[in-house]
């Protein structure tokens, strides 16, 4: 018969450890000053984190698995195992440092102490649940710790974007969302019906300052500048917009602007 692993042992002396890991390295996250170079301060404090985690899970091992009375030959497979355990727990966490730091930079911080405080409970309770789940059942059921583990991970990516703009900062890495603009060269046959909707057009074939919504399916979703008075040239860079989608196939090219930082 299979012999279930105990819940109540794995949560205490692998899952307990791996929870304090996890949330130390969130406030590292947070407490890391960018005057400071962040990526530096994080991951010394991540390092010592690992460090100290190695060798707490080495102790507990061989504190619970080697006995005085243990031959030598046994005692030498013990604590080849034990080394191997150690490492494999202490990369787990490394794997979650890295994840974590990654989703905080394409997130660019999370604005306010409150909302980092809550995605910070949120984000080390998800993954411990699942890290449990995970190490109860993964050696009988790895479908069912699959799973878990996949759910878990798009629960938590939802709950993010709640509490920060990270769909928002993803898209506009891809030139997608406000604050990206672009020139677009079209089709001759694409400008009368441009000028019909009163789009603002910046040459025979061209429209500036064009912010691409959406780029699912065979049309672009744009925010473009509307004309004022469709008898005179537009003024670029009016707050009355238009947002209309554009075929695909009628934009020749695309030339995306790199607005100046600063005043």
């Amino acid at each position: 018969m299979r012999k279930e692993p105990c819940i109540r042992s794995i949560m205490r002396y692998l899952g307990a450890p791996f929870a304090v890991a996890l949330l130390a390295s969130h406030l590292c996250l947070r407490f890391s000053k960018p005057d400071i170079k962040p990526v530096g301060f994080y991951w010394l404090f991540a390092a010592l984190i690992l460090v100290r985690t190695f060798f707490y899970i080495r102790g507990e091992f061989k504190r619970w698995l080697i006995r005085e009375k243990c031959p030598k030959e046994k005692r030498e497979t013990l604590n080849r195992q034990i080394f191997r355990y150690s490492i494999w727990f202490t990369i787990s966490v490394l794997l979650n440092q890295i994840s974590m730091y990654v989703i905080y930079l394409l997130a660019d911080r999370t604005s306010g102490l409150g909302s980092f405080l809550i995605l910070t409970g949120i984000c080390t309770a998800g993954v411990w649940i699942s890290t449990n789940v995970v190490a109860v059942r993964h050696r009988y059921y790895p479908r069912q710790a699959f799973v878990a583990a996949m759910v878990m991970a798009m629960v938590l990516l939802f709950w993010v974007d709640r509490f920060s703009d990270l769909s928002m900062k993803l898209m506009g890495r891809y030139g997608v969302g406000e604050g990206n603009n672009f020139n677009l060269l079209v089709k001759p046959d694409l400008v009368p019906f441009l000028n019909s909707e009163g789009v603002c057009t910046c040459g025979e074939q061209n429209v500036c300052n064009v912010e691409i919504l959406s780029k699912m399916g065979d049309h672009y979703f744009v925010s473009v500048d509307r004309k004022i008075d469709r008898s005179v040239a537009c003024q670029v860079g009016n707050v009355d917009r238009i947002k209309i989608t554009l075929p695909k196939s009628d934009v020749i090219a695309l030339r995306r602007l790199d607005l100046a930082k600063g005043p």
